[in-house]
């Protein structure tokens, strides 16, 4: 499967077979909010938060996939990421992926 982030396919024709979403949330937990208010507080860079946004946006390309895969596509055409960040109750952060793009078969 391959993903682009190119409005159409750039090897010739391609069938369009409709748009597709993908959404990935993963949680960042309250330990990982600690670590982040330190590195905040006397600088760098926050690895544990950069993990866990990583990981959101791997599986929300793996699910860009799965559901273009289901359509008969060869390809993704047109692929935008947009993502959030949500404070939870808790304290905790969950950042939400959600992937779309247009599938093609080539």
């Amino acid at each position: 499967m391959r993903l682009t982030v190119l409005d159409r396919w750039p090897a010739g024709e391609a069938v369009d077979l409709g748009p597709i979403t993908a959404v990935a949330v993963e949680g960042l937990g309250l330990f990982r909010d600690i670590a982040t208010n330190w590195r905040d507080l006397f600088g760098g860079r926050s690895r544990s938060y950069e993990k866990g946004i990583e990981k959101a946006l791997a599986r929300a390309m793996e699910r860009l996939e799965e559901e273009a895969r289901s359509r008969g596509a060869t390809a993704v055409v047109g692929v935008r990421f947009d993502t959030e960040t949500v404070h939870t109750r808790g304290g905790g952060y969950i950042v939400v992926v959600i992937a779309s793009g247009q599938a093609v078969r080539c």
